[in-house]
């Protein structure tokens, strides 16, 4: 059997949506002829404070029993990211680090990587980004080792549709520093068809054979494993949202940053430089609580019988809204729970939850987050706030999810009552949506590596 070399700082017990796709690929892995060898970042490097810091969820770790893994510290500067945090300064590391803070994990793991391949040699190098600095390790390693190198895009780099840098000067720095590693790379894999044309049309030196699209998924296994719970509770329509909401309405509430922090906040803002231009409010729930309150509003009947529940960290940005509306009974609050209780409560839903970033010039947004793929995987109905790209695409090809414009409050009213009053038909597409098992992408990840080994 040949052995993959798989270099990605998460893995289990990292909890969270970046860790699901490398595991399920160490999991199926060996099914197509290739013996899993991860070298990853060491548990306690996930619960310290940094850029990459994750909740550990122990129940991930049955999906890489027998799994050979190494782990290396990352050796991050833990103490002073520490009292950035307590001091709300925590953007300072952006302009101290780049790619990021994990550069100081390239060196031990290129040790611990020659010195597994030194006793048992491996066929091909697997680097899993982001950390961004891990594509310099996949870079160092083939030279070092000799051996084809793919790179696996969890999200874009330089390109992601919400990415910020410090200032205009750093954005140039890691565009050079991407494209230098992505003419060094063998294959190149990104997550949806939008992101791999937007990568083409970027760098010209790039072919059509040497970029994939491997999107991420769900584990059929997983899903005919758990258990269905009820539905409704006591009479209450749930619409679950499992994940994080990347943006957060303006909702009124005294600030309590000191003067240096609201100064150094007003001067990052003056420096730094968005090169995609999308809107963080429609990545959060304000235009659903706003479509609840005129509900209630219309309808007082239906006060107390439809509820948003939030599987991840409801922020006080949020929060405060839910409060300036006054819906408070409206939301229901778990915070982060461990996968296996995520998909139990995914797959109980009434229906679903889903909103993405929209751009005001119109701009396709590309990404495709870890839960449409759990949320097809369930097969409940979704309300997605969807503006054009890859998500919207993915939902109405599945055919489970009633979509609405992000903004568009009364037509999300509309929806609302659609799936409350059962009245939405959705009919799914089983065919399309069994594409998107793991044990299928780890297939093509496979015949990836086959197609490198062989050139």
């Amino acid at each position: 059997m040949k052995r993959a070399l798989i270099i990605s700082y998460y893995f289990p017990p990292a909890g969270g949506p970046g860790v699901q796709r490398v595991a399920r690929h160490a999991k199926f892995l060996r099914e197509f002829g290739y013996e899993p060898v991860v070298v990853s970042a060491t548990p306690e490097d996930y619960t310290r404070p940094s850029e990459f810091q994750m909740p550990v969820d122990e129940s991930l770790l049955a999906d890489i029993d027998g799994v050979e893994v190494h782990r290396v510290a990352s050796r991050q500067p833990f103490r002073l990211l520490g009292w950035l945090k307590r001091r709300r300064l925590e953007a300072l590391r952006e302009f101290l680090f780049i790619p990021d803070t994990a550069v100081t994990w390239i060196g031990a793991v290129i040790k611990k990587a020659r010195a597994v391949a030194h006793q048992q040699p491996v066929d091909v190098i697997y680097t899993s980004v982001k950390p961004h600095s891990a594509a310099l390790t996949g870079w160092l390693l083939k030279r070092a080792l000799g051996r084809p190198w793919v790179i696996d895009f969890r999200d874009p780099w330089t390109q992601y549709f919400l990415a910020t840098f410090p200032t205009r000067l750093h954005y140039r720095i890691e565009q050079f520093l991407e494209r230098f590693l992505l003419r060094r790379a063998d294959h190149i894999i990104t997550i949806t068809p939008t992101a791999r044309r937007n990568l083409l049309d970027w760098c010209e030196f790039l072919t059509e054979d040497r970029v994939s699209v491997i999107p991420n998924g769900y584990d059929e296994e997983e899903f005919e494993a758990t258990p269905v719970m009820e539905a409704s509770r006591n009479g209450v329509f749930s619409f679950v949202y499992s994940g994080v909401f990347c943006g957060a309405p303006d909702a009124a509430g005294k600030s309590s940053a000191s003067l240096p922090e609201r100064l150094w906040r007003a001067l990052r803002r003056r420096l730094s430089y968005t090169p995609r231009r999308f809107d963080r409010i429609a990545h959060s729930p304000k235009f659903l609580l706003d479509a609840l309150r005129e509900l209630f509003a219309e309808r007082p009947e239906l006060r107390g019988r439809i509820r948003l529940v939030h599987i991840g960290p409801f922020d006080e940005a949020n929060q405060r809204y839910v409060r300036q509306l006054g819906i408070e009974d409206a939301i229901e609050s778990r915070g982060y729970v461990p996968h296996d209780e995520a998909v139990r409560v995914v797959k109980g839903a009434d229906a679903l939850f889903f909103c993405l970033a929209d751009s005001p010039a119109g701009e396709r947004n590309d990404c495709v987050p870890q839960k449409v793929y759990e949320y097809l995987g369930s097969r409940r109905s979704v309300l997605a706030l969807a503006p054009e790209g890859d998500a919207r695409d993915f939902l109405r090809e599945a055919g489970t999810a009633v979509i609405c414009e992000p903004r568009d409050v009364s037509a999300i009213k509309q929806a609302v009552l659609e799936l409350y009053e059962g009245r939405a038909r959705l009919e799914a597409n089983e065919q399309f949506i069994r594409g998107f098992r793991r044990r299928e992408l780890t297939a093509r990840l496979a015949r990836i590596f086959d197609r490198e080994l062989e050139s």
